[in-house]
């Protein structure tokens, strides 16, 4: 083992990180499927720049086991409500 992992041990450090951010892509498209973020956004979605006071760091729970632990962006104005998603999490949660 130790022969295999001396030959291979520049090819590992290209293989870990990449296998990392599959995983975490992964991961994040599941929760947004499974806790109906998904369904949400293709309905409504926000298609022009979002006008009106937010607030950063907030927490909220969809369906199932999908929490958001501070790391949502909530805002309001008369058009409606405003949900995003932190950047380090965005990936298949698109703002509405």
């Amino acid at each position: 083992m130790q022969n295999w992992l001396d030959q291979h041990h520049t090819a590992l450090w290209i293989i870990i990180p990449c296998y990392a951010l599959a995983l975490w892509l992964l991961v994040s498209a599941v929760i947004s499927y499974i806790g109906g973020w998904t369904t949400l956004a293709k309905r409504f979605r926000l298609r022009v720049p979002f006008v009106g006071e937010r607030w950063t760091g907030r927490s909220g729970q969809m369906r199932w086991i999908a929490g958001y632990g501070n790391c949502l962006t909530v805002g309001c104005n008369p058009h409606g409500l405003y949900l995003a998603m932190m950047p380090l999490f965005r990936f298949r949660h698109h703002r509405f």
